[in-house]
């Protein structure tokens, strides 16, 4: 417990010494965004900024992949994982903020340079104590958070919990529903699965004033399926289940007087019930074959992996949230958050 209570005062003497340059940090990385798997350049400079500042050795930095980045700190059996997404999203910032994103049609709107500046703080402060820590640290920069199935999905693959010995995952979201300074927690499950689902009806199209010359209607194929797939989808689970199947894009047609040839219909699926997700999936290839059936078009379905839901170790976070209330800057702060219907690739490492 001493050594806790000196690793405490010493982290508040860092955040006074420190705290502006994690705001640079982090209005740099806001300036200059990456999409997912386009993360080269942030991973360079991650790299450059904590060479001046860490206490380790060339040997303590894994690089699996050009757009992620690890680094480890201490020597200790076994590793925390702390983990900091990288990727921002396609979309034009019109903030007016002084550090807005230089990069057209690009923006952390998601809060991933608040995450990865963090990380980079948080990694300096415990490279200072590494010496006091009872096991190793494994900072993680991660790619393609926002693109399925997730660069964590990619990371486990090469290696990252066996490479380390990883025994626990930390990870945190910025929420702007919290007031500033407060921390949420959720044991359990906390965020849902997340599949996306594309279909496609194909005809020979035609001319509306001779619809029978057609080879099916597709944009009458792709409404059909949007309200079946609503009026069904209700039936094929418990009203208990929390759910959520949604179209959110529907595309078809050329012109007012013509039989669409082609239609596609985008939508996602949000379950917290592994065993669920089949089940759905299935039931909207067999719902989308029908639908193509019936209108005498050719049909073309596509689910691509998507994330699991993710949960949280119980102990592990009612542990955390104890400590974190005991400790003055946060005490009474740390409260409970809702299950959310969001997703996150955080997901493959619980």
């Amino acid at each position: 417990m001493r050594d806790l209570n000196s690793i405490v005062e010493s982290l508040e003497e860092f955040l006074g010494e420190f705290r502006d340059k994690v705001i640079e940090w982090r209005r740099y990385l806001h300036q200059h965004p990456c999409l997912s798997g386009e993360e080269d350049k942030v991973v360079e400079y991650i790299h450059a900024e904590l060479d001046k500042y860490l206490d380790v050795d060339g040997d303590s930095y894994w690089k699996p992949i050009r757009q992620s980045l690890v680094v480890k700190i201490g020597s200790g059996d076994g590793a925390m994982g702390l983990r900091a997404d990288l990727d921002a999203l396609p979309i034009q910032e019109r903030t007016g903020w002084e550090y807005a994103s230089r990069v057209p049609g690009v923006m952390h709107a998601c809060g991933h340079d608040v995450h990865t500046a963090g990380l980079m703080g948080a990694l300096v402060f415990l490279s200072r104590i590494h010496s006091k820590l009872p096991i190793s640290v494994v900072g993680i920069f991660q790619h393609s958070e926002e693109k399925a199935p997730g660069g964590a999905h990619e990371l486990i693959k090469l290696g990252l919990i066996k490479k380390f010995n990883i025994k626990a995952m930390i990870g945190v979201h910025v929420d702007p529903e919290l007031s500033a300074g407060y921390l949420g927690y959720r044991a359990g499950p906390f965020m849902a699965s997340a599949d996306e689902f594309k279909v496609w009806f194909r005809g020979s199209g035609g001319h509306a004033t001779q619809p029978h010359r057609a080879s099916g209607d597709c944009l009458r194929a792709c409404v059909n399926f949007y309200v079946l797939l609503d009026q069904l989808s209700k039936s094929w689970m418990s009203p208990l289940e929390k759910r959520l199947i949604h179209v959110g894009r529907m595309v078809a047609g050329e012109a007012q007087n013509i039989v669409a040839a082609e239609a596609f219909l985008h939508g996602t699926i949000r379950l917290f019930n592994e065993e669920l997700r089949g089940k759905v999936v299935k039931n909207i290839i067999s719902l989308a074959k029908y639908v193509g059936e019936v209108n005498g078009v050719e049909v073309e379905v596509e689910v691509p992996q998507g994330y699991p839901v993710l949960v949280c170790d119980e102990r592990l976070t009612r542990v955390l949230a104890d400590f974190l209330n005991s400790y003055g800057r946060f005490s009474g702060k740390v409260v409970p958050v809702p299950e959310r219907m969001g997703s996150d690739d955080f997901a493959w490492y619980t």
